[in-house]
């Protein structure tokens, strides 16, 4: 393997790959990234046991074409303080070296053999608007538990309805309810023996994600274009420019806010949101408690 790329391109491409290496494993190989040129792109890989990361470069100039693995955030700190400007990556024996203006590093390879396939992502079921679902995410995760003895509290419940076209994002910690709504487009079904949509496209979906793997995988996406979003019976998928990752999912349900807080008669209040917020703060001085949704 060898390939030629700017250090910026495959520092971003690292760092986000990255995200999703444990900090400590039993199993050293999970550590790693798989950098792989075969295809005429570079694309670097990374996974545990809870989710996966993969993204592709089409950045980069493949010399010859391979696949190795090497220790990721080891590879992380060393594309950052390589001088910026064109970089040569290239598998030597049992070394990776990376070399650029001088500067030149080597890595030790990891073992491909023992390293797990990357899980595929499950079926499309839609897309969102990038931005948006950041924002969405970003609102709700706030409201979600921190106790893992409690797991289906720590994580924000995704529900898709295909027939009004509408993404449901809720978490809560039992204290507290966050709840957004944001228009979603579904992916056509796939016809079944009598010709109609499946029953998935037809029913919707409701699961429930890590609050902390979402937020960082809306983070991660960028801020323009579609998110497509994959589900199936035990993890979910999303995918934009190039970036896909995977995440299982949470066992459990959240009680649904609509059936919770149904009033036959509400009061209803309308005030100026910044006027509330400095009179919450205010008389939060004596009073005990959480404020992270007082923004």
């Amino acid at each position: 393997m060898e390939f030629r790329i700017e250090r910026s391109a495959l520092t971003e491409a690292v760092a986000w790959a990255a995200r999703v290496l444990p900090v400590r494993s039993p199993v050293p190989v999970l550590g790693g990234l798989l950098l792989d040129t075969e295809g005429g792109r570079l694309r670097v890989s990374g996974l545990d046991y809870e989710a996966s990361a993969r993204i592709d470069v089409e950045a980069a100039e493949i010399l010859r074409p391979g696949k190795v693995l090497v220790m990721g955030r080891r590879l992380l700190d060393i594309c950052k303080v390589l001088p910026d400007g064109p970089v040569e990556c290239a598998v030597e024996g049992s070394r990776f070296t990376v070399s650029g203006d001088g500067a030149r590093f080597g890595l030790s390879v990891l073992p491909l053999a023992d390293y797990p396939a990357l899980p595929s992502l499950p079926q499309v079921r839609g897309a969102v608007d990038a931005a948006e679902f950041a924002a969405a995410v970003a609102d709700v995760a706030v409201a979600a538990g921190r106790d893992d003895t409690l797991p289906a509290l720590t994580g924000i419940r995704l529900g898709l309805d295909g027939e009004t076209g509408t993404m449901t994002l809720a978490a809560t910690d039992r204290y507290r309810f966050a709840v957004r709504t944001l228009p979603w487009k579904a992916a056509a079904g796939d016809p079944g023996p009598d010709g109609s949509a499946d029953a998935f496209h037809e029913a919707g979906a409701d699961v429930i994600v890590s609050a902390r793997r979402l937020t960082e995988i809306a983070r991660s996406l960028g801020r323009s274009g579609l998110v497509s979003v994959a589900l199936d019976a035990g993890s979910a998928g999303f995918e934009h420019a190039g970036m896909r990752t995977t995440v299982r999912l949470l066992e459990g349900r959240l009680p649904r806010h609509d059936k919770l807080f149904a009033l036959e008669s509400p009061a209803v209040a309308v005030v100026d949101r910044g006027r509330l917020v400095e009179a919450v703060k205010r008389v939060s001085v004596v009073a005990d408690g959480d404020l992270s949704l007082i923004h």
